[in-house]
């Protein structure tokens, strides 16, 4: 993103002709949602309040990569859900992009035995072309559409950056 100059006598870094370098947003889900997940059912997160969007890249629940700003991302995220019930077995959490996708697995039958709150967090590093989207999807398997997330700030977050 970024290159070498030496134009006088101290070298110094520049952003290369045609390319942006300052791209990051972080966002929460700040409305809590009701029965999203529990029996096998795929629900895209929906984080409606950002913190920032150096770009305006950011959307609702979706990232887009800018004409001009293909290259290396880091995406990070957190939820924080309630009701989980005995008969929950496992969960996923996805990082959902347009060349591939990473997801984090998990077991939720552990959690409902002491308290049915969990708070899985996970970040990959993707390659990302002009145009490209990321947004997170949630699941967990087995027994009923239960799982709600709860609305807090520090507790339900998706962020990412282009990296250097």
């Amino acid at each position: 993103g970024q290159v070498l100059t030496s134009t006088g006598t101290v070298p110094n870094w520049e952003a290369a002709a045609g390319g942006v370098t300052d791209v990051k947003f972080s966002a929460f889900h700040s409305a809590g949602a009701a029965n999203v997940t529990g029996d096998g059912t795929a629900y895209t997160v929906v984080y409606g309040t950002e913190v920032f969007d150096t770009g305006g890249d950011f959307a609702s629940n979706t990232f887009t990569v800018p004409t001009d700003g293909a290259g290396y991302y880091i995406f990070t995220m957190m939820l924080s859900y309630i009701q989980v019930a005995s008969d929950h077995t496992a969960g996923r959490i996805e990082f959902i992009t347009t060349l591939n996708d990473h997801m984090h697995i998990f077991n939720a039958y552990g959690i409902s035995d002491n308290n049915p709150l969990g708070r899985p967090t996970t970040s990959c590093i993707m390659k990302m072309d002009a145009g490209d989207t990321c947004y997170v999807r949630f699941t967990v398997y087995n027994g009923s559409k239960t799982i709600d997330l709860q609305t807090t700030y520090l507790s339900n977050q998706f962020s990412g950056a282009l990296l250097g």
